[in-house]
């Protein structure tokens, strides 16, 4: 099951804890939740309005370790959601093949 799916059946189970969050959305929790289909429409209802930023892009750039993997010199165990924007799977695979080639993922 991919990780969207899993947050949308977990915002289900406390949509009473989140409707405060109507508010903001200026819709029911229950429509919010069906809309849910991707990591990037997670991240634009439950993220992005309510820890400050403007746009899921702009907090994928403020989340996204891509650009600091690179900078690991220590053995170092990641995993990702196929569908994470944060970390999408292709960049991982990527620069895990630039850095130690030989090993398979």
């Amino acid at each position: 099951m991919c990780l969207a799916f899993a947050l949308r059946r977990k915002a289900s189970e406390h949509k009473d804890a989140l409707r405060p969050l109507e508010k903001l959305w200026g819709t029911p929790i229950e429509k919010v939740i069906k809309k849910i289909r991707t990591m990037r429409d997670f991240e634009r209802y439950f993220t992005v309005g309510v820890q400050g930023f403007t746009t899921v892009d702009e907090f994928i750039h403020h989340a996204s370790l891509g650009y600091k993997l690179k900078g690991i010199r220590v053995p170092t165990f990641l995993f990702s959601a196929t569908d994470d924007p944060t970390l999408p799977y292709s960049l991982l695979t990527s620069i895990a093949r630039s850095i130690c080639p030989t090993k398979t993922l």
